[in-house]
C-alpha cells in the first residue's frame, strides 16, 4: 500500500506571493542585526554593495506592500505569508536601519517617495565589489546558459539562486569589514 508522506519543508514558491522578491525581504529579516553592525563599521564606499541591496530591498517592500498588503479584503494564505514577512522588513529596517544611531548613511524612510537609483556616497556604475558577483560572459555563446540549463536540470529554486548570489555578496562586503576592523 502506498503512503503519501508530507515533506515537513514548504515549499516557499507555493505558499507566497513572488517568492523571489520575498526571499530578499526574508535574507534581509534574517541578517537586520548584522547589516547595522557593518553599516556602523563602513568606511567610505566600501558598503555601496550593501547599501544597494538594502535599496533593492526598499523598493521591493515600496511595491509588494502598495500591490498586496494595503488592501485589506485580501485574505489568502499567499497574500498572508507574503504580507507577514513585508511587515517584518518594515519593522526590521525602521529599527535596524531607519532609527539606528551610528550609520552615518540618510537611509530613506519606506513611505517617501524618494527615488532609490542614485545612493549618496556610491558611484552609478558598479562598485569594486560587484565585479565578483557579475557573470560574465565566459567561452562561447553555447556556454553562456549551461548554468541555467544545469540549474533547471537539476531543479534548483529561481530564490536559491538569488539566497547563493545574496549570500556570496554578504560574504565579500564582511571580509572587507573584517580588514577595516583589523586596522
Amino acid at each position: 500500500k502506498l503512503r503519501n508522506n508530507h515533506c515537513p519543508y514548504f515549499n516557499f514558491n507555493e505558499k507566497h506571493l513572488e517568492p523571489t522578491k520575498l526571499m530578499k525581504l526574508r535574507i534581509f529579516n534574517y541578517n537586520a542585526d548584522t547589516f547595522q553592525s557593518m553599516l556602523k563599521g563602513v568606511i567610505n564606499s566600501d558598503g555601496c554593495s550593501l547599501k544597494r541591496y538594502i535599496y533593492e530591498c526598499i523598493e521591493v517592500y515600496r511595491g509588494m506592500n502598495s500591490m498586496y498588503c494595503s488592501r485589506r479584503d485580501a485574505t489568502t494564505e499567499e497574500n498572508r505569508n507574503s504580507c507577514d514577512i513585508v511587515r517584518e522588513f518594515d519593522k526590521f529596517y525602521s529599527l535596524y536601519i531607519l532609527n539606528s544611531n551610528g550609520i552615518t548613511h540618510n537611509f530613506p524612510e519606506l513611505s517617501s517617495d524618494t527615488a532609490l537609483n542614485v545612493i549618496d556616497g556610491c558611484l552609478l556604475e558598479e562598485s569594486k565589489y560587484d565585479s565578483y558577483f557579475d557573470e560574465r560572459p565566459l567561452g562561447t555563446p553555447i556556454t553562456k546558459g549551461v548554468s541555467t540549463a544545469v540549474g533547471a536540470m537539476v531543479g534548483i529554486p529561481p530564490f536559491l539562486v538569488l539566497m547563493y548570489k545574496v549570500n556570496i555578496t554578504f560574504i565579500q562586503i564582511y571580509v572587507q569589514y573584517l580588514k577595516h576592523m583589523i586596522i
